[in-house]
């Protein structure tokens, strides 16, 4: 089970950014807690930012970094550490450290695009910003995305209600998928999360968290989710043991 676990870190570290040097950054299993400072929304691609440059560290080393983002309309949220109108969303592979050229960010996202984003702001990037738009970084590292929401046939691969059962999630392995449906788990887990932490009953939590035992993860972090949000001793050994034959029947 470990040997499939690590063969499928190292798959996603290649499928999400190929090319490019950057796994010291990549986090094998995503968190489960809620992250505040993450922007995670959706929007509309209005238009392109003006070229970033900084000299950054990385490990003792000094070196010369430069990107383009593209501007994006807020228009629903689910978590947003500022109440702003438009962000400045920039692609960056960390440990090369690179951003993408302005003509690489009008190509993938074209103005007028439905996108949905993770992100969060990086002082080492972009420096303090005090202005109306932040810019935030979308890496590999802190499980960003930047991607558009819709399907071929126009239709939203998912939105501020929906719900989402993880054990639909496309397998990793099976390339014909656009990366933009294959990842929407990911961005599901942050609204599950958020629900979570805005939940009132424990019925209600129970409910999120069953739905969450068929999500990515490690079963440390699961069970810490449990005993944080269920008083029920029981219920949590359910959950517990209804995640590990989950993976179990997932990785055998």
């Amino acid at each position: 089970m470990r040997k499939m676990i690590l063969l499928f870190s190292l798959f996603l570290i290649t499928l999400f950014f190929s090319n490019q040097v950057f796994a010291c950054s990549f986090n094998e299993f995503v968190p489960f807690n809620f992250n505040p400072n993450e922007y995670v929304f959706f929007g509309k691609a209005i238009g392109y930012s003006s070229k970033v440059e900084a000299t950054i560290d990385i490990y003792g080393k000094r070196w010369s970094f430069e990107a383009y983002g593209v501007q994006v309309k807020v228009e629903n949220t689910i978590n947003m550490p500022r109440n702003v109108e438009i962000i400045e969303v920039f692609k960056i592979f960390p440990c090369n450290p690179a951003g993408q050229t302005l003509s690489e960010v009008m190509k993938e996202i074209p103005v007028g695009t439905n996108v949905r984003v993770i992100g969060q702001t990086d002082e080492q990037l972009f420096g303090k910003s005090d202005d109306s738009i932040p810019k935030i970084e979308v890496s590999g590292g802190n499980q960003g995305q930047l991607f558009n929401n819709q399907s071929r046939k126009g239709d939203s691969l998912t939105s501020t209600d929906s719900v989402f059962d993880y054990r639909q999630s496309l397998g990793l392995y099976d390339t014909k998928f656009p990366l933009a449906k294959t990842f929407v788990w990911l961005f599901e887990l942050r609204k599950d999360l958020k629900r979570l932490k805005e939940a009132k009953s424990e019925n209600e939590k129970y409910l999120i968290l069953k739905r969450l035992a068929y999500a990515y993860d490690n079963y440390q972090d699961y069970g810490e989710l449990l005993k944080a949000n269920l008083s029920d001793k029981q219920k949590q050994k359910e959950l517990l043991r209804l995640k590990k034959n989950w993976e179990r029947k997932k990785f055998s």
